[in-house]
Formats: C-alpha cells, structure tokens, sequence
C-alpha cells in the first residue's frame, strides 16, 4: 500500500519536473554552449518533498490502524520449554493472512506464568478460522471482544465442536486461575514460615501512582489492611500480565478465615476470591486481558 502510494507520488513528481526538462533537451541538445534548463524553484521541490512525506507518512498511520484491528492475541499455556518458543513463533506466524501486503508480529514473553507465552500477529481476519487452524495445542477458548485465542500446548488440537469454541467467559476463568495461582506462590516467605500457609492471605492488585515515580498499592487499601494485620507485608511485581504492568502483592497474616479480609476491602473493587488458595484480585479485568 505504502509503496504503491510512494511510486504514485514520485512519478507525479517526474511528469511534473522532470519530464518537461528531458523534452527541452531532446529539442534543443542539452550539450549546446549557451542553452541550460530551466531552473528548478527551491520552494517548489520542498513543497513536493513535503506532500511526499506527509502522504507517506498518512498511508504509515493507515496501514498501523489496520493492523490493529485485525491483531490477534495468542495466551498459549503450559509451553514445555524456551526450546519450543521458536516453533511456537514460526506456528503463529502462519496463522497471518496470505496475501496481507503489510503484517505485523510480536512475542511478549511469559504472561500470567512462566509456562506460558504471549505471541501477537496480524492481520488475522477470521478468529474462528485461524482457531481452526492451529496445530500445536488444544483450543481453550476464543474471546471475541479481545480478539485473543487461549491455547493449551500440552494437549492435542481437536476440530471445532458444534456448538463453536468456548467464548469469553471461560476465556476469563482461564486468565482469573492463572493469575491466582501465581500470587498465591508469591505469598510473604517470612509470614508463611511465622503462621503457617493457612494464616496467609495474598491480595493481588494493580499498582497505582502514589508519588512521583513511585508505583504502590493506595494509601487507603493499605489503611484497611493494616488496620487488619499491622504484619501486612507489600511487595511491588513489575511488568505483570499482557500489558506489562506493575503489580503489588500484599501479604497479611494472621488470618483464620479469608471472608475477614474481604470485609475489611468493603469498597474496593474485588475481581476475584478463591478461598482455597486464600488468594483476594483487586482491580479490573481489563488489566488481566491482552
């Protein structure tokens, strides 16, 4: 697109400037003492150079705006190993429109856990069919809204059942799990080793602004906590989840049942509470989604 908008432009460029030019020496022999074209004006040339980059530049913005629509986020879970990630990548990038004149591909990484990786590609006009394509990995979930595919990579693909694929709901399940089983490993060692496992409750939430430079939990979430347990301990995660964002971790013990912390956040926005795991996600679900 951007090419074809480039040669449109440079040979406007040529009938305009040039051409005229070449006509006039053809005529009269450029190489004739005393006879010289026409000068070019300065003002002129820049004001073509300036439509030029600006035309390119608008066609850059459109072509970007359309790959982002199509983009397609791929969660694949339970990846053996960092050996494999190269085939993973090779595997998405097939999954890209054939005759796309301008695409696109990222790889993120691990997201929700170390086991998993996180790979964007585009354009990828149909979700469901590029589902239907995959070949590494068993199908979870699609999750229209987000355009994103959850894919288990340790168990065999299976063709799209009747009543189409799971949607977001379950898609959402998948990603509050994840998330609750990683900060449920990342409990306070030391309140652990002081209570026992079964006295701590992690709350897993969203960092925020509270000074310049400084990301944290708030002061008010904070307030409620200790005020519970002066022992709660915090803990700043950077660069958690699909979008790389700072996390906190705050730890508080002792607690017997996990329904006192959640009384003690009344007015917080609680995502999730799994009381087996003694896990409390605070904040949004957008910040869990790619």
């Amino acid at each position: 697109m951007r090419a074809n908008s480039l040669v449109s432009s440079l040979l406007s460029f040529f009938r305009v400037s040039i051409a005229p030019l070449l006509s006039l020496c053809v005529l009269v022999g450029c190489d004739r003492k005393g006879v010289s074209p026409p000068p070019v004006k300065t003002e002129e040339l820049n004001e073509i150079v300036g439509e030029l980059a600006e035309e390119v530049e608008n066609q850059r913005r459109m072509a970007n705006k359309e790959l982002d629509r199509l983009e397609v986020a791929f969660v694949i879970m339970n990846v053996r190993d960092t050996d494999s990630d190269e085939m993973l990548a090779t595997e998405v990038k097939s999954l890209i429109d054939v005759r796309a004149k301008n695409s696109r591909f990222s790889s993120s990484g691990s997201c929700y856990d170390h086991t998993d990786r996180l790979f964007r590609a585009s354009p990828v006009s149909d979700i469901q069919a590029a589902a239907q394509r995959i070949g590494f990995g068993l199908v979870l979930a699609i999750d229209s809204e987000s355009r994103s595919i959850l894919i288990n990579a340790s168990r065999p693909p299976v063709r799209r059942p009747e009543s189409g694929w799971p949607g977001p709901k379950e898609f959402r399940r998948h990603i509050l799990a994840s998330t609750v089983s990683f900060a449920e490993k990342r409990a306070s060692e030391r309140l652990v080793k002081a209570y026992g496992p079964e006295q701590v409750v992690v709350v897993w939430m969203p960092s925020e602004k509270v000074a310049e430079g400084t990301f944290g939990p708030t002061k008010q979430v904070v307030e409620k906590l200790r005020g519970l347990s002066p022992e709660t301990e915090i803990s700043n995660w950077p660069q958690y989840g699909p979008r790389n964002a700072d996390f906190t971790r705050l730890s508080v013990a002792p607690v017997d049942e996990i329904q006192t912390v959640v009384e003690a956040l009344d007015g917080e926005s609680i995502l999730a509470v799994d009381a087996e795991r003694r896990v409390i996600l605070l904040g949004e679900m957008s910040a869990l989604i790619p």
